[in-house]
């Protein structure tokens, strides 16, 4: 029994010494970065050295690698069993070198991680086609390492497009929003069958030549009586609101001639 407890302190504490050494890596990354980082300005031997080595290896694209080792450094400390992942690991490895690559085919501000990488796939593919390879590399590798979404693009595409203002709807957008032509029948109305429409000049009946166009007058006779209620007919007819539809065209196209747009939706009977 004395053994056995032995046995399982003793893993015991070998896995709180490698948690401790996980810890203790996290902490250096981060630090590490946050050097590199102030190393760009800050003439301190360790912090400037270690940007001039960084640069020499990756050019410009050190810009990026304080970024990485505290992103890194934060992974490994966040994570359950105090590692980084590997995707992560990968992902970051092919953005700094895909990143450089770019640069050295671009601007010959590689480093020489750039130069290694960069050369070969110029003499291979030439500069142009190079470049626009590793210029896709560094963005689907900076999506795949961060955890960015690829559609945020489109959403960065649209900030730029010029949206409408308010009322100011394209005029075939409103015309087709537009419900159709609807009378509203209260009571029986007569329908007319659509007819050819026609301007209104030249309508009016004219009177033939023979006609008497004189008023019509009566004349006073004592035994004339008021008509009997008799002749008053308790049916009810119909309305006649004659061509509704084509009086709501004529009323659009008299509009129309002064370049108004009308649109008459309804009519109520």
């Amino acid at each position: 029994m004395a053994k056995r407890r032995k046995k399982n302190s003793k893993k015991t504490e070998d896995i709180k010494s490698s948690g401790f050494w996980r810890g203790v890596g996290a902490v250096t990354l981060i630090i590490a970065g946050i050097v590199l980082f102030f190393g760009s300005f800050i003439n301190a031997p360790i912090p400037r050295g270690f940007w001039d080595g960084s640069w020499d290896l990756l050019g410009i694209a050190t810009i990026v690698a304080p970024i990485l080792l505290v992103y890194l450094g934060a992974l490994k400390f966040l994570s359950e069993d105090g590692q980084i992942p590997l995707a992560k690991m990968a992902g970051s490895i092919g953005l700094i070198v895909s990143f450089a690559s770019l640069l050295q085919t671009t601007g010959g501000q590689g480093g020489s991680l750039g130069r290694v990488v960069g050369d070969v796939l110029v003499s291979a593919m030439g500069k142009f086609l190079a470049s626009l390879v590793f210029f896709v590399l560094t963005v689907f590798a900076a999506f795949f390492t961060f955890k960015i979404d690829p559609k945020i693009l489109l959403k960065l595409i649209g900030l730029f497009r010029r949206q409408p203002a308010e009322g100011e709807e394209d005029l075939a957008s409103l015309k087709s929003k537009l419900s159709p032509f609807q009378l509203n029948e209260g009571v029986p109305v007569v329908h007319h069958s659509a007819g050819r429409m026609s301007s209104l000049r030249n309508t009016a009946e004219k009177l033939a030549p023979d006609q008497n166009h004189a008023a019509l007058t009566t004349t006073s006779d004592p035994d004339w009586q008021f008509p009997p209620l008799s002749l008053l007919s308790d049916k009810q007819d119909k309305a006649d609101a004659g061509d509704v539809t084509g009086n709501a065209e004529i009323i659009k196209g008299t509009y129309g001639n002064f370049n108004i747009d009308v649109a008459v939706e309804g009519a109520n009977v």
